[in-house]
């Protein structure tokens, strides 16, 4: 707690005094780049997960965020022709630039708001930076080192630091710059723009190469199997040295994420920990030469990319430097590939559809029909083949159980029941590992062209291990009787499967505590905006406790509003989108300032911890 304490008074002397700043903005969502397989994994709102952990720690306030300018006409035009920006306004050209289909970018404004917005701030960050020595600005975005003067690429379609430098120079500003760029990709932009300019020097670590140009001792191409060891042992053999020689007064560091291994558009192995410790050399390095820095984001096209980041901005704010936690993998692109290898007649039991029995002819008739299928399409085998194939019976198997058994009750359409039952060698005592109780529902649209929306519904879910006790870094969830399986994303994941086999518009269910909501996949929502927003004031404020307390305390009344109300949980509607019309609605503007709205609205009538209260509710 001390700690705890002592970085984030650490983080406010930091921002009050003015050494270090933080930029971003909600135009920065982009949410487009994911129609595109190129940019597997990329999290548009990066930005907004980096500022909700740093606010979540304590480190910063909604009000230290600085909002960034849009870059004006004539900083852009200080690094790219006229006729290049008239070039850029097409749905064709930026359709290249993102590798999307034309018909993807009939609205062009967002995508040329949102690379000006992240330009400006890029640019606001260095003027700062070049008249404030040591000074550091981090812009939540940025780093468009594709970009050259006369051409956009590799979704870059303005380059934020060739601007940058150029509106420096403009100013009057005459010190050496220095851009180190750690993005896996080759940043032919600035290769390109200064390869003349030997008061720019441009350093860069690569695995992909993009530029024509033959490349400069400073820029660095590795191949092979790029480890923590390899990487960091050329960081450190050449950054100083080259840095030492240019004295920079000024450094731009592309802080690119995409080295993490696993990452879809890189093939290096970096650790969160090897990134971090790359994070803090160069941070060192240019305080070692009293430089002031401006860091970019750069690329990141893996689940782990904006936690990694985060990283870098607690360090830069508090000095904290560790790794906390692996977030969960993300399941869903091994779930797709094995959905497709499913056959549809193995999962329903066609070859049993001759055998018609009355039921089958008159049940709609008299409508007290019983199914004989999940979701009147699942037979008992196919559920037993799905769970094999999407690999659940054999999670459970690792864990110890064997004799694993499927039990089904398919005749209540409302109320359609899967359970698992196994037992754990030597002892032959059968348990229930899992329940599953679902039926597909009809909901009031939220689409404008539809009236109503049928989805999964999700009402009871069990996955549990009797035969384990709980721990004291692991104690009972409110309401939990065992500890439970591990497999809770595999099994929201192998239920969107089915949500997309039956053409159903999404995945839901209604949390009935504060934990059951923290579960399941990033891209999970609440349907209403306004309890989204409630839900992410929740996650502020409780921040850095347990999941367990945490969720006892929403439950007790410990969090309050500043006039003493309760803020109590409430079971909404919340699921995985999986329709496209579904998906458009959790990323539309609409929702999204809904919801920021209401997160806003509940830190600023005061939502707190109550501190006359323990976290079980006791006074």
């Amino acid at each position: 707690m001390l700690q705890r304490l002592l970085q984030r008074r650490r983080a406010r002397s930091r921002l009050e005094a003015g050494e270090v700043g933080i930029w971003y903005h909600p135009d920065y969502v982009l949410s487009l780049l994911e129609a595109t397989a190129r940019v597997a994994n990329v999290e548009p709102r990066r930005g907004e997960l980096i500022l909700g952990r740093l606010m979540q720690a304590g480190l910063l306030k909604s009000e230290d965020v600085r909002t960034p300018p849009l870059a004006t006409m004539s900083e852009l035009t200080g690094f790219h022709p006229l006729s290049y920006l008239d070039r850029s306004l097409s749905p064709e050209y930026l359709g290249r630039v993102f590798g999307l289909e034309a018909h993807f970018l009939k609205e062009t404004d967002p995508i040329i708001t949102n690379a000006r917005r992240q330009v400006g701030a890029t640019v606001e960050a260095a003027r700062l930076a070049a008249a404030h020595r040591g000074f550091i600005g981090m812009n939540l975005g940025g780093g468009f080192h594709h970009a050259e003067p006369e051409q956009g690429s590799g979704f870059c379609v303005y380059n934020d630091i060739g601007v940058a430098i150029c509106a420096l120079r403009q100013m009057g500003y005459d010190r050496p710059i220095a851009v180190v760029d750690l993005d896996y990709h080759q940043g032919n932009g600035n290769s390109v723009a200064f390869v003349d300019d030997p008061s720019v020097l441009v350093y860069s670590i690569h695995g992909s190469v993009w530029s024509h140009l033959e490349g400069s001792e400073h820029e660095i191409h590795l191949t092979g199997t790029v480890t923590d060891r390899l990487y960091l042992a050329a960081l450190r053999t050449t950054l100083q040295s080259a840095l030492q020689r240019h004295r920079p007064g000024l450094i731009f560091y592309i802080a690119g994420t995409d080295v993490l291994a696993n990452d879809r558009l890189g093939s290096f192995w970096l650790s969160l920990e090897g990134c971090l410790v790359r994070d803090r050399f160069v941070v060192d390095t240019a305080a070692g030469l009293g430089a002031s820095l401006v860091v970019t984001l750069g690329g990141g096209y893996s689940k782990l990319a904006w936690i990694s980041s985060f990283y870098l901005a607690r360090y830069l704010l508090a000095g904290v430097a560790h790794v906390e936690r692996v977030p969960r993998v993300d399941v869903r692109t091994d779930f797709t590939r094995i959905a497709r290898q499913l056959d549809t007649g193995d999962l329903t039991g066609e070859e049993d559809s001759f055998d018609i029995t009355e039921e089958d002819v008159y049940g709609d008739l008299t409508g007290g029909g019983k199914s004989r299928r999940l979701l009147d399409f699942y037979s008992a085998q196919g559920v037993e083949l799905a769970f094999e194939r999407y690999g659940i019976m054999a999670a459970v198997t690792q864990r110890g159980f064997d004799k694993l058994r499927m039990d089904t009750d398919f005749k209540d359409p409302s109320h359609q029941v899967v359970r698992m039952f196994g037992r754990r060698p030597p002892a032959e005592e059968e348990h229930l590992l899992l329940e599953l109780v679902v039926r597909r529902l009809w909901l009031p649209s939220v689409v404008p062209e539809l009236e109503r929306m049928e989805v999964l519904f999700v009402e009871w879910m069990l996955l549990q291990d009797p035969t384990r006790g709980f721990t004291l870094d692991k104690p009972p969830l409110p309401g939990q009787r065992h500890p439970g399986l591990g497999i809770s994303l595999h099994m929201q994941e192998l239920l969107v499967q089915a949500c997309r086999r039956l053409h159903l518009h999404g995945l839901f269910e209604r949390p009935a505590r504060f934990h059951n909501g923290l579960g399941g996949s990033s891209d999970a929502h609440f349907l209403d905006p306004i309890y989204e927003g409630r839900f992410r004031a929740l996650l502020t404020v409780l921040a850095g406790i347990a999941p367990a307390e945490a969720s006892t305390a929403v439950d007790k009344g410990v969090l309050k509003l500043a006039d003493g109300t309760p803020v109590m949980w409430k079971p909404e509607l919340h699921g995985v989108p999986v329709s496209e019309a579904l998906v458009a609605y959790f990323e539309s503007d609409a929702y999204r300032q809904a919801a920021r709205a209401a997160l806003a609205s509940y830190l600023e009538r005061g939502l707190h911890v109550d501190d006359s209260m323990d976290l079980t509710g006791r006074v």
